[in-house]
């Protein structure tokens, strides 16, 4: 087993993917020379020339996994297909919009030698419109009074967890909102946070629409009654 996954879902991110990649090897670069990381990019159903970027790439760097969707199949979909492959002891969820810092992904790798099962990421000086941090901390608030759980920022989409907790796991719908209480679930019972960088998106364009949280609370729901009915994420 390798000691570091990555795993980024991809959707028409031409712009930013040689940065992304650039900056995740020199952060990590000990990882990739000891081949004790992997890089896995998820590339769910691009309509720009991504993934002939992504496949140029994986023959300048090392230790590349490329799994593509022929249609999008959305953000929980992607991030389910990368976990299935992923090797590493170690898995870390990030976006590939760079919003967030590769260079923030030893932060979590340190935490998690501590003992934690999930390092979440609490982005610091978040960069985003204000509806959007209101969402963030109901969702917050729901997560405590559902589940029990307290942290920060859920939905960040930079973490860290142990392999053993996303063995066999399928996400479906927008369960990649929920990561955290599905971990929980799973028996992640040590969870951890670290503060990360953030920046407004510079290239490329946000997959977010002004009205995702206005169907938060019903989506919320929802995703509640399966949790509770113990519909298992396998």
């Amino acid at each position: 087993m390798k000691k570091i996954s990555i795993v980024c879902p991809i959707r028409n991110e031409r712009d930013n993917l040689k940065e992304l990649i650039n900056r995740i090897y020199s952060s990590l670069g000990e990882y990739f020379i000891d081949n004790t990381a992997e890089l896995i990019l998820v590339d769910d159903g691009s309509t720009d020339d991504s993934f002939d970027i992504m496949r140029k790439l994986s023959k300048e760097f090392n230790g590349i996994k490329i799994i593509t969707h022929n249609t999008p199949m959305g953000q929980a979909t992607a991030l389910s297909s990368g976990l299935e492959v992923a090797a590493g002891e170690i898995v870390i969820i990030m976006n590939g919009d760079l919003q967030v810092f590769p260079e923030d992904i030893i932060l979590f790798i340190k935490k998690m030698e501590e003992g934690y099962d999930v390092v979440n990421g609490i982005r610091i000086k978040r960069r985003d419109i204000l509806l959007f941090k209101i969402s963030t901390k109901f969702l917050g608030l729901l997560i405590k009074i559902f589940f029990d759980i307290s942290v920060k920022d859920p939905s960040s989409n930079f973490l860290a967890v142990r392999n053993k907790f996303i063995n066999d796991i399928k996400l479906k719908f927008n369960d990649h909102r929920y990561i955290i209480p599905i971990l929980y679930n799973r028996g992640a019972r040590k969870i951890g946070e670290v503060g990360v960088r953030h920046k407004l998106r510079e290239k490329g364009k946000s997959k977010y629409k002004l009205s995702k949280p206005f169907f938060a609370i019903p989506e919320f729901i929802g995703f509640c009654i399966r949790e509770f009915r113990g519909r298992p994420h396998v």
